[in-house]
């Protein structure tokens, strides 16, 4: 008769919802599964912030960040007719440009 093993380190590959959430709270705090972890007493670093934008300045909460993005398109059209002979009457030459920009936030 097979003896029944006294705790789960025996077995290869046994499978506990107590293990399964220990691995995957180590692999999201970036540890190895199984490292202990390391409480530190000293306080907290906060990143220094870089210097605000020119322009206007709304003030945020603590160690609150903004981020706008956006795009902006240019388009432009351009169009010129040029004649061979522009001496015969109504056939003059022509220029036009057009631009057209959008700004989207």
């Amino acid at each position: 008769m097979s003896e029944e093993p006294e705790d789960d380190s025996e077995l290869p590959f046994m499978y506990t919802p107590g293990k399964w959430n220990e691995t995957r709270k180590a692999l999201e705090e970036g540890r190895k599964p199984g490292e202990k972890v390391v409480e530190s007493t000293g306080a907290a670093v906060t990143p220094e912030l870089p210097p605000p934008a020119p322009g206007g300045a709304i003030e945020l909460p603590y160690e609150t960040r903004l981020s706008i993005m956006g795009s902006k398109t240019i388009g432009t059209k351009i169009s010129v007719r040029k004649y061979d002979n522009p001496s015969i009457s109504g056939n003059a030459d022509s220029q036009n440009f057009e631009m057209e920009q959008s700004l989207v936030v």
